[in-house]
């Protein structure tokens, strides 16, 4: 075999060989059949187990007469929350026949344990004291609740109340909160509701006019979701009127 027969056979054995071969595998790839990729457990989700109850388990200490349980289960477990109060009197220390009236409002958080034990978790107190006349602090219909508007699976406890002060101060925009508690973390709203008058002049012609109705945001609620906001705004409007006066 000459040279050049030489060198086109050995040209043509290595394009053979070159074919016959499999392409190498990237060792950085991963193989999708055998990977386990690590899936994210469902988030718990809110459950109501009963609303507008009064029943507590034993062991959950309160002051006051209780008003309102609300029994649900989140990622924080089995949860109770309640509203409780008490109106009582008391006597004028230098006016001795006259009665003082006194108003307290509570909000409690409890969870229980698998054992049956109970763990308080925050508690909201508020009163109006040493009223010549009739006094309230008094959560209105429908506001007291529980949501998950961020759908973390941690609920968010709302309730707003009202402080009637004493009633010689009807007339006059009365203090009005709404606090709002998702775990143990506190927002609060503070502010009036409001007072409209109404005047009727010769004609029918009606004028109104109101004072109050502001309210502030603490610096939690200030940075919170806009769902948080919206939702505590929602309670206050469809709370702000206190009274109206027609004239």
């Amino acid at each position: 075999m000459n040279a050049k027969m030489f060198l086109a056979v050995s040209i043509a054995c290595a394009i053979l060989a070159a074919c016959g071969q499999r392409p190498a595998q990237n060792s950085e790839k991963q193989d999708n059949s055998e990977s386990k990729t690590a899936v994210a457990e469902p988030k718990a989700e809110l459950e109501i187990i009963s609303f507008a109850g009064r029943e507590l388990p034993s062991g959950m200490k309160h002051e006051g007469n209780v008003l309102n349980v609300i029994h649900y289960s989140d990622a924080m477990g089995d949860n109770y929350v309640f509203t409780a109060g008490r109106d009582f009197t008391s006597k004028d220390e230098t006016l001795s026949d006259y009665d003082l009236y006194n108003s307290e409002l509570y909000v409690y958080h409890y969870v229980t344990g698998e054992d049956g034990s109970t763990k308080q978790i925050w508690r909201i107190f508020d009163n109006s004291y040493e009223c010549m006349d009739n006094t309230s602090v008094e959560i209105p219909d429908n506001s007291f609740n529980v949501t998950d508007l961020d759908k973390d699976g941690m609920a968010e406890t709302w309730v707003l109340y009202k402080k009637t002060g004493c009633a010689t101060d009807c007339c006059f925009p009365q203090e009005m909160k709404v606090i709002m508690y998702e775990g143990e973390q506190k927002y609060a709203m503070r502010g009036t509701d409001k007072v409209e008058q109404i005047t009727e002049y010769e004609g029918g012609r009606k004028v109104t006019t109101s004072e109050g109705g502001d309210y502030k945001f603490d610096a939690a609620f200030h940075n919170a979701n806009a769902e948080f906001q919206d939702y505590a705004k929602k309670m206050w409007n469809d709370n702000i009127i206190g009274i109206t006066m027609q004239f």
